[in-house]
């Protein structure tokens, strides 16, 4: 179908399709599967420097540049990474590792080697197997990073065993050219379809009595108004972003790791314009930690130095001016211009101030920092969790950081232990991004389960096809 054809006819008549097509990706064996991946996965690298161009033009990013390799890799590279883990698996199916935590990372002699140090487990409650629900998925694809939109696709189609129907977002659906020629394998054998358009097209999709499931990568007001049209007995799910916390554990830090660590949250703070739902939106420091002041001038120093991005996705400058509103004593690191906005940061908030940037993820660059009263390392871990998990809205990711000094006190394994189990996140890091945790494709992404639907629903990835999963924790090294 030309995705410029979307008039109501011709959708119903894609999904007609797609659901009368269904049984014979149905009747593929895991193998046949497979080499389909095998071969859009090369098509994937094929296509890659023309996504890629396209990519950066878009977001007036010079391809060559730090800032390109970051959309590289968030695009392009974090995809095939998918499509290769959802390959291995098919083909070498992991073993039933029972209830508890299964650990996804490292399984093989090259993750070992490129994620040195780093581990990762995805938390279950049942055994691992691969549960094929079947029927017509429709995914509403994220407008803000490439590789999102393929992805959502992927996991529906490969995890679930649906037939899928992708709607791309008006923002980013100048890259359905350059999908469609990665994906060709499964789009010619009846699997995908992508297509173009607003509202409308979305809400038609939703009202056909063949889609069975609904999927939505965005914010929380749009989720809430597409779940409120989705049919009863139709499987809905959802990525909605979060105020996403980093918890820094004081400690005595030494030069090269304060150095190290700053980069490290500035890393995850420029990356995509400050346009992710994984964003670092809230520092929690202790407010005696006696190094508190050099961290958070080195940052603003680092910030300066990386100076401002390019702002493509729309209302941040309108998200920016609300934000710098309702902080009047925030203050800005580095210059706007018409087409980039500076940081905008507030420190030394109260945890206790109910401040808007609790309950509300302002979707650019935009950073709060909130300092706890408890400097005892033990005793802050215990606070920062409180406020994390009944303050800040959304349980979609975390990063704590903690020094190996500071963990090796009495006590303190235990403390950390008992942080990261009840932290209500989907993915919890402890001194590594927790952005790793969609960009392995091993470990699930989403929301932490709960009764708040409002927070998001259902996981994506799953590359080891694990069923009751409730959360995944990844675990590096604190300097490398």
């Amino acid at each position: 179908m030309d995705p410029l054809d979307t008039d109501s006819s011709s959708l119903d008549a894609v999904v007609d399709s797609l659901a009368a097509g269904e049984p014979r990706w149905q009747s593929l064996s895991t193998r046949e599967r497979a080499d389909l991946l095998a071969q859009v996965r090369l098509d994937t690298w094929r296509v890659a420097p023309d996504w890629h161009r396209a990519s950066c033009a878009q977001k007036g990013i010079d391809p060559d540049s730090s800032a390109g390799a970051e959309e590289l890799l968030a695009g392009i590279v974090m995809f095939a990474r998918l499509v290769e883990v959802y390959e291995d698996s098919l083909r070498h199916p992991h073993p039933d590792s029972g209830e508890g935590r299964v650990r996804v990372l490292p399984s093989t002699w090259v993750e070992r080697l490129l994620f040195t140090g780093v581990r990762a487990d995805v938390w279950s409650d049942r055994p691992a197997t691969l549960s094929q629900r079947g029927g017509v998925a429709v995914v509403l694809g994220a407008g803000n990073v490439a590789s999102l939109t393929p992805r959502d696709a992927l996991h529906h189609l490969v995890v679930e065993g649906r037939v899928v129907l992708v709607k791309a977002n008006p923002v980013n659906e100048y890259l359905v050219e350059y999908w469609e020629r990665a994906l060709r394998a499964l789009i010619d054998v009846g699997a995908v379809v992508f297509v173009r358009g607003g509202v409308e097209v979305g809400q038609h999709l939703l009202a056909h009595p063949s889609v069975t499931a609904v999927h939505v990568t965005g914010a929380a007001a749009s989720a809430a108004a597409i779940a409120s049209r989705v049919r009863e007995g139709v499987e809905f799910t959802s990525e909605l972003g979060s105020v996403t916390p980093v918890i820094i554990v004081p400690g005595d830090w030494r030069r090269r790791e304060m150095t190290y660590q700053v980069d490290h949250v500035a890393t995850m703070l420029v990356n995509n314009a400050g346009c992710n739902c994984l964003t670092p939106r809230v520092l929690v420091t202790a407010r005696g930690w006696a190094q508190r002041d050099e961290f958070v001038e080195l940052l603003e120093a680092r910030l300066e130095v990386l100076g401002t991005r390019t702002t493509f996705y729309p209302r941040s400058s309108e998200r920016q001016a609300e934000f710098l509103a309702t902080h009047p004593r925030a203050h800005v690191v580095g210059s706007s211009s018409s087409t980039s906005l500076p940081w905008a940061l507030d420190w030394g908030l109260s945890p206790e101030s109910a401040d808007s940037s609790f309950r509300e993820e302002y979707f650019c660059p935009a950073l709060v920092e909130v300092r706890v009263e408890e400097t005892d390392p033990a005793s802050f871990l215990n606070a920062a969790v409180e406020f994390a998990n009944s303050e800040l809205w959304g349980t979609l990711a975390t990063t704590v950081l903690i020094d190996p000094r500071t963990r090796r006190r009495a006590g303190m394994n235990e403390a950390l232990r008992r942080a990261v189990a009840d932290l209500r996140y989907g993915t919890v890091a402890v001194n590594v991004f927790h952005g790793l945790g969609i960009a392995l494709g091993t470990t699930t992404w989403g929301a932490y389960p709960s009764d708040d639907p409002g927070a998001g629903r259902g996981v994506v990835g799953n590359g080891h096809f694990i069923a009751g999963a409730s959360h995944s924790v990844l675990e590096g090294p604190f300097y490398t």
